[in-house]
């Protein structure tokens, strides 16, 4: 996916850095009830390279 594509699906970013020729964004969202949860997505060239693994529940 593209960035585009992942900010579209997941909204903006908290943060974004560069590490190399990679850049890392960064999702934080808070909740009184399930806690601090975290996402980074890893892009090179525009295009995801790295991902979490998506839970069990949201598989088909």
């Amino acid at each position: 996916m593209s960035t585009a594509e992942v900010t579209q699906l997941v909204g903006a970013p908290n943060s974004v850095k560069s590490q190399g020729d990679v850049l890392i964004y960064v999702w934080v969202y808070v909740s009184s009830f399930s806690g601090t949860r975290t996402l980074r997505v890893d892009f090179r060239d525009g295009k995801a390279i790295s991902a979490p693994p998506i839970p069990p529940e949201f598989q088909d």
